[in-house]
């Protein structure tokens, strides 16, 4: 789990965005993207969503769902079935 932005002023919430860590949690998601196959990316809430450009579908599994937070979790995240779908995706490919 990463988000993209890794700090925050304490009950401001997404206080930090545009400060930088945009810029480099992309970086290390276009890195593993380009360094490994078979990996799983889980996109929660429309920020996340965003990040399927970094990703190349055809080598890994990318999922998208709502945020899982109480205010939108309602919204798909609750039904979603990611975790079954990733447990599925890892066992064919013998991870």
């Amino acid at each position: 789990m990463l988000n993209s932005v890794l700090t925050v002023r304490g009950g401001f919430a997404e206080s930090h965005k545009g400060q930088g860590w945009e810029q480099f949690t992309d970086a290390v998601l276009a890195y593993l993207n380009n360094i490994k196959n078979g990996l799983v990316f889980v996109l929660s809430g429309a920020d996340a969503q965003k990040k399927w450009r970094l990703f190349d579908n055809e080598r890994h599994l990318v999922l998208t769902s709502s945020h899982p937070s109480t205010q939108s979790a309602y919204k798909g995240f609750s039904t979603c079935r990611h975790f079954s779908q990733i447990n599925a995706y890892l066992q064919a490919n013998g991870k």
